[in-house]
């Protein structure tokens, strides 16, 4: 898992290099940082709306139709509800009156009230993000300016001599990619 960490941080990093590079880049990476900024309550709200249904359903259904997509155990019940809002289900694993409705106000409330709620967001962010574009021609020079900050900090950190709490840091640095390194090559190891 920490290999796997280790991996998503090397791509978005790639992302943050490219968007120093090329103008698109800055504007998509900008415009996905505003819309997550500006939805993250309906997200907090969807996730709400899934544990609370799957705790509901497992409770409801965990006795009826057991079999490894059912909802007999917790997991497998958080999983059934995250398909419920992909449009995978079954209706007939809603058997009793209380299931049935609860599957309808589930069905509801996430994909009409928060999924338009959602859309309806990330446009109106959209369009203010583009009309902000419009209005300022600096636009994501401070991509441009952490980049050239960060060129600064390493030549001064290479062209001065170093002190005693460089050489711990560095020290320190080393070894802790060192011992990442080990528990990854033993999960390889393993896992092979």
């Amino acid at each position: 898992s920490y290999l796997a960490a280790a991996i998503c941080a090397v791509w978005l990093k790639l992302v943050s290099w490219l968007s120093v590079i090329n103008w698109q880049v800055i504007n998509l990476v900008s415009l996905f940082y505003q819309v997550v900024k500006g939805i993250r309550w309906i997200l907090f709200f969807l996730l709400i709306a899934i544990f609370a249904s799957s705790q509901m359903f497992y409770v409801m259904l965990s006795g009826q139709n057991c079999d490894e997509n059912g909802y007999c155990n917790k997991q497998n019940a958080y999983l059934q509800v995250w398909a419920i809002l992909l449009g995978q289900f079954d209706v007939a694993d809603y058997q009793t009156t209380f299931s049935v409705i609860a599957f309808v106000a589930f069905t509801f409330v996430t994909f009409i009230v928060l999924g338009y709620a959602l859309i309806a967001t990330s446009i109106d962010i959209y369009n203010k993000a583009v009309t902000f574009r419009s209005e300022n021609s600096a636009y994501g020079n401070r991509s441009r300016l952490v980049y050239i900050a960060e060129l600064r900090a390493f030549r001064r950190l290479f062209d001065q001599r170093w002190t005693a709490m460089q050489y711990c840091a560095s020290l320190l640095f080393l070894t802790s990619t060192v011992v990442l390194f080990l528990f990854a090559a033993e999960q390889i190891r393993a896992s092979l």
